[in-house]
């Protein structure tokens, strides 16, 4: 929650550029998350599948970017380099597998 909390505060330019691509109510659910202190299992058993909800959106939306460069990148390969076709094409189905199985917070065992 500290790096939600810097990156509305103006620190992680990287990170406060992705919290604003999201849309509102996952900025708002972000800015919850990051004010609230937490401590305690019971807590984090709410507070995960928050958390999680924005790493997924977050996730989403990088592999759309990746996935709109591939797309650029197969567009403007010609059609006769069919070897670096297969490989563009071959990232983009590792692409889409990867946004099947976005990342996920669990609690410590």
């Amino acid at each position: 929650m500290t790096l939600l909390n810097e990156a509305a505060n103006g620190h992680f330019n990287g990170l406060r550029e992705a919290l604003n691509a999201l849309d509102d109510d996952l900025r708002t659910e972000a800015a919850r998350l990051s004010a609230e202190g937490f401590s305690g299992s019971e807590e984090e058993k709410e507070i995960l599948p928050r958390a999680n909800t924005i790493l997924k959106a977050f996730h989403f939306r990088h592999v759309q970017a990746l996935m709109r460069s591939l797309d650029s990148r197969i567009a403007s390969t010609p059609v006769d380099d069919v070897t670096r076709l297969n490989v563009l094409q071959s990232e983009k189905i590792a692409l889409r597998k990867s946004h099947a199985l976005p990342p996920v917070l669990t609690s410590p065992p």
